[in-house]
């Protein structure tokens, strides 16, 4: 983040630190490349593919409610993406 506010001779806004902190990556293979297919319970994960959604289903379901209370949580406050 450091680097970043260096070469950009700016401090970074909001949704930028949210981009270097929370990566936009499949939750299962950690591709970055193209849209992702977010969980449509959580919204807090995304996959690469309908096929790796599947594959992580077992594991996903164990922070998937929490997330989703985060999610909620947000809403509820007034935070917007």
């Amino acid at each position: 983040q450091t680097l970043m506010v260096v070469k950009l001779q700016r401090e970074l806004n909001e949704s930028e630190r949210e981009l270097i902190w929370f990566p936009r990556i499949c939750n299962f293979c950690n591709n970055h490349e193209g849209a992702l297919i977010p969980c449509p319970e959580c919204f807090a994960v995304g996959y690469c593919c309908e096929e790796h959604r599947v594959e992580d289903m077992d594991t996903h379901l164990k922070t998937c409610a929490e997330l989703h209370l985060c999610y909620n949580f947000s809403l509820s406050n007034g935070f917007q993406r």
